[in-house]
């Protein structure tokens, strides 16, 4: 069945489902059936999401300064942000799985407070309405729904945004001024405010008040009337933004303002220069990134080729399920809408489009699609929904097939939503490997260390985020205003403040309200590239490991291994991810033998390869046998060290100058023996070493 035939289908069956109109349908059936949709989209695999990105910063603050230090966030610029998150703490506290819960609470509120405002806008489209609530609510382009406590402080002023327009077009609704067309307006301005003083996200979709005003004047009025009846709607809800943005503006002027600068104020010829060219260009790409591009990620395309069988058969089950039960829902809805034209809702659609917008393009960021800028599809998401509506209604077809084309899209736009949350799913277990990696072949490490690493794929943290997660892992609360540890990744930040690679090169970043000081000399460099082991780098051996990147290859002489101690593990460390002091898996048995290698315990080394072969577990790569190799070769067991020689070049040949560097020490460490000698004149004709 083409597609054509199969929407053909789909009208006549939504039509004569549509005729039997059930008796039960209550107020409530919307709110209910948006928080199943938003079920069904968002969490399906909640249990197993965890903290990302900015989530990790913030949520250290809140454990160092308790629930009080998520006030400082942002105050100076977003001075309500600190106060919701705080709020949202007081539930979330440091459980991820709460703070998910809250999330998705609040993407459904944004969807049903959406729904609301639309509604109040064009009280005789409420099918129209309906229909891009719920597209607005499964938005294909924003991706930082499980980056849950960052996008709370952005989820809540937008229905902060909604039920002001709510509230607004109620207050309009009334023919005559009286308390409570003034309560509502007061309503409509406190949450606008609120709102506003939150973030700066939607401050594009507030220059649209006056469209909205003008388009429910034209109800009552027309020509002269109309226009200056909608002015003197939007006159408060004007001078409220007016003067939040010379505020907001006026504190990007202050010296040591941090945030993202108004490109603006960089230059009083912008109009006649490049720039404003270049936001021109800009400012088309932001709708099309979000029109178009967007709507064109729920197409079908190749799954990753980690996905088992139930991961593919949970996808098929909620695209084709939740577009099912979306057409069968919209259907069966009695259809209320007054015959008018669509060209209002089109109209208003593109113009929050074209607004939403507006902060970043001042402030220079490039709305995307990939992370982390994706996040900033979120203001467009209304107007991009809103328009898809329009359009539809101007389809030549029937109305059926128009639901059909409604359960086409969001059913593979929930599909696409849970391919999303397998990604954040595989990045909280590949967080989870690392840190716990990490503990197990790094006890503790010593205050004023530098930890240079790979940037690992498939992550959505960042080195920044990353180093408030280091410092809770290893000290818990940092005292003072020294900031223990830093984290940098090699290909980035490192190149930028070290670009030699050199030794006795100092360190000093600012972190928040702590400052980092160090030196290249105190740095530990780690390679992490699942399903391989977390590997500690060693500076006398991995500058010749192809298996590590070429950028920790470079730095690798920077690792120095007496950063790590040997003390214990601190039980007692309230870290969101609980570290397994004891795995009964292969890379905890050989983080535990590297430590041991470090500090000369050979026999100990051999007793946790033979821990893991009852395990029945084995190496995930062949450079994984090195500590094996050498404990071989320092406890006299020359066969089997020539034996794992053998095996690590048949697994991976460009091993050769890796090992010839390997038994070039051995050869300097240990001690002479026949065997000894027999050993090394067999591997160096394997190896063809050069003198």
């Amino acid at each position: 069945m083409d597609f054509r035939n199969f929407l053909l289908f789909f009208s006549t069956w939504a039509e004569r489902i549509s005729e039997k109109r059930p008796l039960w349908i209550q107020h409530l059936k919307v709110p209910l059936f948006l928080l199943v949709i938003t079920c069904l989209a968002y969490g399906v695999l909640l249990p197993q999401m965890g903290f990302y990105w900015d989530d990790w910063p913030w949520i250290w603050l809140q454990h160092i300064d308790d629930k009080a230090g998520m006030l400082q966030i942002d105050w100076p610029f977003r001075p309500l942000a600190g106060l919701v998150l705080w709020l949202f703490s007081l539930v979330g506290g440091e459980n991820p799985l709460f703070w998910q819960w809250i999330n998705l609470l609040l993407r459904w509120l944004s969807g049903y407070t959406a729904y609301l405002a639309l509604v109040a806008i064009f009280p005789h489209q409420k099918e129209k309405a309906f229909w891009a609530a719920l597209l607005f609510l499964l938005y294909p382009g924003y991706a930082h729904q499980f980056v849950a406590v960052n996008s709370s402080r952005h989820l809540l002023p937008y229905s902060l945004y909604f039920l002001s327009l709510w509230l607004m077009a109620r207050s309009l609704a009334e023919r005559e001024p009286n308390r409570a067309v003034w309560r509502l307006r007061a309503g409509a301005l406190s949450l606008q405010a609120l709102g506003m003083l939150t973030t700066e996200y939607f401050y594009g979709l507030e220059l649209a008040r006056p469209l909205i005003l003008w388009l429910m004047v034209g109800r009552r009025f027309q020509g002269k009337h109309r226009l200056r009846n909608a002015l003197r709607a939007a006159i408060p809800y004007l001078a409220v933004f007016t003067v939040i943005v010379l505020w907001r503006f006026a504190i990007t002027q202050l010296p040591g303002y941090s945030n993202y600068p108004i490109i603006w104020s960089e230059s009083a010829e912008l109009l006649a220069s490049q720039r404003f060219q270049g936001m021109l260009f800009e400012w088309l790409r932001q709708g099309y990134v979000s029109l178009v591009l967007a709507w064109l990620k729920i197409l079908p395309r190749s799954l990753p080729q980690y996905w088992g069988p139930l991961k593919i058969f949970a996808w098929g089950a909620l695209s084709v399920g939740g577009g099912v039960l979306i057409g069968a829902f919209l259907a069966l809805q009695k259809q209320s809408d007054q015959a008018s034209s669509a060209k209002p809702l089109m109209l208003l659609g593109a113009v929050w489009l074209a607004l939403g917008g507006l902060p970043f393009l001042v402030t220079n960021l490039s709305v995307d699609l990939g992370f982390p800028a994706n996040r900033l599809t979120l203001p467009m998401a209304l107007g991009a929904s809103v328009l898809c509506v329009g359009l539809f209604e101007g389809l030549p077809i029937k109305h059926g097939a128009r639901i059909g084309i409604m359960a086409l899209l969001s059913g593979l736009a929930i599909g696409t939503h849970f391919q999303n949350a397998v990604a954040f799913q595989r990045d909280w277990a590949y967080q989870r490997a690392f840190f716990e990696q990490l503990r197990w072949r790094v006890p503790y490490i010593q205050p004023g260390t530098l930890i240079l690493s790979n940037a690992i794929a498939e992550t959505h943290s960042s080195d920044n985020s990353l180093t408030a997660a280091l410092n809770w892992l290893y000290f818990d609360r940092a005292n003072g205003k020294h900031l223990p540890l830093l984290m940098f990744f090699l290909e980035t930040r490192a190149a930028t403040y070290f670009p030699a690679m050199e030794r006795g090169i100092a360190v000093e970043r600012r972190y928040g309200r702590f400052l980092f000081r160090g030196n290249t000399d105190q740095a530990l460099v780690i390679f992490f590239e699942p399903p391989a082991c977390l590997r500690v780098v060693q500076p006398d051996l991995d500058p010749d490991n192809p298996t590590l990147s070429r950028e920790v290859r470079q730095a690798a002489h920077l690792s120095n291994l007496a950063t790590i101690t040997q003390e214990k593990l601190n039980q007692a460390n309230q870290f969101p991810i609980q570290i397994r002091t004891e795995a009964q898996a292969w890379c905890y048995a050989y983080q535990k033998a590297d430590l041991a290698r470090q500090f000369g315990r050979w026999e100990e080394v051999i007793g946790w390869e033979k821990r893991a072969q009852k395990w029945d577990d084995s190496p995930n790569r062949a450079d994984e046998r090195l500590p094996f190799l050498q404990a071989d070769s320092f406890l006299g067991n020359w066969s089997q060290a020539v034996k794992r020689t053998k095996e690590m070049i048949t697994i991976n040949a460009t091993l050769r100058p890796l090992l010839c560097r390997v038994w070039s020490e051995l050869a300097q460490q240990t001690r002479p023996s026949p065997e000894r000698e027999a050993a090394l004149k067999e591997v160096s004709l394997l190896l063809q070493c050069e003198p």
